[in-house]
């Protein structure tokens, strides 16, 4: 027996749903000619079409009170060289108010524009995440983390040593950040530069930081192992999963520079050997 993957049942049932909703319409539009044959529109009483419509309406309602599933659409990308177009399209999607699924650096996330608070509630809702969880901003260069947060000397130095790579560095949060992306009442934010050429090119492309978050799904059975298991998990839940293979999740390295000295709050992908 073939095995049939929930994105892929999903999309049949779809089109199945579409095609009997087809079916019953004509079926009424016919039955209703029917009726509007047999009298001349001057003789055919208001009544009569009230009678008609009233008892059709309730099978009308029946029949379109199907669940409505949506569409995921997914993009194959070489991960070493994307192409114009498609980064062109993925911006495309973001600027519509769309959520996408993305590779980095450490693993896939997803991604979002940072005054797209619907998308931030769609990814609290997929991930099972509280209200007040850190998302973190994707930045393609100091210069994109500058206008985000304050930026001393002696942190600007060790962000250029460290970046573009898997670290993720808590900082001091600028004017210019909305009050809902700020991690506490300190004002703080997170920002990284990822080492992805997909993510590098999309960030050109769209000339603005992408809040993001890591795309983490509960995976108990270990049915996940690539790509295409991933899409199957989050399908109807983004607008845009970008499959560039198989993408090992690994946290980054969480370092806090809000203190004057670099703290390590979390070990990950990121080598520890500056201090």
């Amino acid at each position: 027996m073939k095995d049939v993957s929930p994105a892929s049942a999903g999309r049949e049932a779809g089109l199945g749903h579409v095609c009997a909703l087809s079916n019953h319409v004509r079926a009424i539009l016919k039955h209703f000619a029917s009726h509007m044959a047999q009298a001349s529109l001057s003789t055919v009483s208001r009544s009569h079409l009230l009678h008609v419509l009233y008892r059709e309406v309730p099978f009308i309602l029946n029949i379109t009170h199907v669940k409505y599933q949506p569409m995921s659409e997914r993009i194959e990308i070489n991960r070493y060289g994307p192409k114009p177009r498609q980064l062109e399209h993925i911006v495309a999607v973001l600027v519509r108010g769309g959520l996408i699924a993305y590779p980095t650096d450490s693993g896939y996330a997803l991604g979002w524009r940072s005054n797209n608070r619907k998308a931030r509630d769609r990814v609290i809702r997929l991930r099972e995440l509280d209200r007040h969880h850190h998302f973190t901003y994707c930045c393609r260069s100091l210069s994109d983390i500058g206008m985000l947060a304050q930026v001393k000397n002696s942190d600007h130095r060790l962000i250029r040593q460290l970046t573009p790579g898997p670290y993720t560095f808590v900082l001091e949060a600028s004017s210019n950040v909305p009050r809902s992306v700020k991690l506490d009442n300190r004002h703080t934010i997170g920002v990284r530069i990822p080492d992805h050429n997909v993510v590098q090119g999309l960030l050109e492309v769209l000339d603005e930081p992408l809040l993001s978050s890591s795309l983490i799904v509960p995976d108990p059975e270990g049915k996940i192992v690539d790509s295409e298991d991933l899409y199957d998990e989050v399908y109807g839940q983004i607008d845009l999963f970008v499959d560039a293979g198989y993408c090992p999740l690994e946290p980054t390295t969480l370092i806090d520079l809000t203190s004057g000295q670099p703290l390590v709050l979390r070990r990950g992908a990121g080598v520890i050997d500056f201090l």
